[in-house]
């Protein structure tokens, strides 16, 4: 009889425990799947040059600003290939439920280092740079304001004030772009810098942080520390970082969520473990006959043992498959509802190989005492038990 047959008629000689188990392990990598989704998304770890581009903000928040000074010497550094200030404008248009985050920025530097997360034809790229009011917006903010290229909207500030004291601010949509990856987020807005900049009240020349692209990522941590050390005594101290980085940072102000599902998840696999492992080494018990008959007729005690192996590696990929693609419908749904609020929520590579690692090891922790009492079971003792 073929090992495989074996393990497949083994597994399947109690439906309901067999069931039990594998919906037990799904559970736990569907919380594992979802949960690291989660994070994965919040740090920007798989967000298209998080890695890559560099930003400077304040060394005592994101809600300090910097002076546009700094962009100048900035420019100067060595590794520095393009860098564009970034000021933060929230406002609405016509409800104040229709809130939007607007970026004022040097158009044609913006353009060169978001081109591998927005994708704008030729035409309204060379519009939006020639147009001093002009406004990039996304197609899925477009769409939903019935906005066409050309048409003038006003915007409502919320923090920002005019020169003329009113918080009214005049753009004309001059492009739309659409997101480099599917899913991605499409109602964010872009603006001239300097258009913005000259109307302002208050806060005139300053920015909310300065992005920079590299000409070598591997020098980019050299040209941090220079950034960083050349404002450390200002008034306006900096901290120089990637997206990514930024983003863990930000996550880290209102909580440690990486901790929070690590801890979540190794409660869960430790609950598992205990359940399936106990399960398992019940089975065996159950089948001490059974293992005394295939000694007899010649098993060895390895083969005894590798069938063993078989019936828990089956249980726990099937249970892992189920969950990861349970998640994986999860967080497909849940991405498409709040791609603009959480960009980036996908299960990655990455989250797929720790979730193929944690399987291996579920299947050597789970099966070590089960496959250990089976090899070693004497032909005597297992035929003399009722």
């Amino acid at each position: 009889m073929r090992m495989s047959t074996l393990v497949a008629r083994n597994a399947l000689r109690n439906p309901v425990r067999l069931v039990l188990m594998v919906a037990c392990i799904a559970i736990a990598f569907l919380i594992f799947g979802v949960l690291s989704a989660v994070g994965a998304a919040f740090r920007m770890e798989d967000q298209p040059g998080a890695h890559e581009r560099v930003m400077i903000v304040n060394r005592n928040g994101l809600q300090q600003t910097l002076p546009i000074a700094y962009l100048a010497d900035i420019r100067q550094q060595p590794n520095v290939a393009a860098a564009t200030p970034v000021r933060l404008a929230i406002a609405y248009w016509r409800e104040p439920k229709d809130v939007l985050s607007a970026v004022m920025v040097d158009p044609a530097i913006y353009l060169t280092l978001s081109e591998d997360s927005a994708v704008v034809s030729a035409e309204d790229r060379a519009r939006f740079v020639a147009t001093r009011d002009g406004l990039l917006v996304g197609q899925a903010l477009a769409t939903r304001n019935g906005w066409k290229r050309g048409d003038l909207v006003t915007l409502q500030s919320l923090n920002d004030l005019r020169t003329d004291g009113t918080r009214s601010w005049s753009f004309r949509v001059a492009g739309i772009y659409r997101a480099a990856k599917p899913g991605g987020p499409e109602l964010a807005v872009a603006g001239h810098y300097d258009y913005f900049n000259d109307a302002l009240l208050t806060g005139r020349d300053r920015a909310n942080w300065i992005m920079v692209q590299g000409r070598d990522v591997t020098a980019n941590d050299a040209m941090a520390r220079a950034i960083d050390a050349s404002y450390a005594n200002s008034a306006a101290a900096t901290r120089t970082q990637s997206e990514a980085a930024l983003g863990r940072a930000f996550l880290s102000q209102i909580g440690d969520v990486v901790l929070i599902i690590r801890l979540v998840v190794g409660a869960a696999f430790l609950v598992i473990l205990c359940i399936v492992g106990n399960t398992l080494i019940f089975m065996v018990g159950e089948r001490t006959r059974e293992i005394g008959v295939l000694k007899t007729l010649g098993f060895s005690g390895g083969r005894v043992a590798r069938i063993v192996v078989g019936e828990v590696a089956l249980i726990t990929l099937a249970g892992a498959a189920v969950g990861m693609s349970l998640a994986l419908l999860i967080v497909t749904a849940v991405a498409s509802a709040t791609k603009d609020m959480l960009p980036g929520l996908a299960i990655g590579p990455t989250t797929l190989g720790i979730a193929a690692l944690l399987a291996g090891g579920l299947v050597l922790l789970t099966g070590l005492l089960p496959v250990v009492k089976a090899a070693r079971l004497d032909i005597v003792t297992a035929l003399g038990r009722v």
